[in-house]
């Protein structure tokens, strides 16, 4: 088989995997949700991932942090996800923010 195929192929098989697997494996560190309970009085908060809408509200609401945020940015709402700033500039439209008035924490090497 050629290489992109393959690469499908894998991509397909993480993406089944993902689907079974994301609630259980998937969990806060400590004092995560108190943080954003937190940020959540002071701030408006948003998220801006590389996942799918699909996944993301389900697994926010698993964990219990879904009402901490203000607006979700996913994967299929932007043409050309992070690194691109379109996400960003996206959520910060959406929470009626600016970027001088914006700080942004982010959990990859990309962010």
């Amino acid at each position: 088989p050629d290489k992109v195929n393959l690469s499908k192929e894998f991509v397909l098989a993480y993406r089944e995997i993902y689907a079974q697997i994301y609630l259980e494996q998937t969990t806060l560190l400590p004092k995560a949700k108190e943080a954003l309970e937190l940020g959540s009085e002071i701030a408006d908060l948003g998220i801006v991932t590389t996942k799918g809408g699909k996944f993301t509200p389900i697994l926010l609401d698993y964990l219990g942090v879904k009402k901490f945020f203000k607006t979700l940015i996913t994967l299929e709402d932007v043409t050309n996800p992070k690194p691109s700033s379109e996400p960003i500039i996206l959520a910060l439209k959406r929470l009626n923010k600016t970027q001088e008035n914006a700080y942004m924490i982010g959990d990859t090497i990309l962010d």
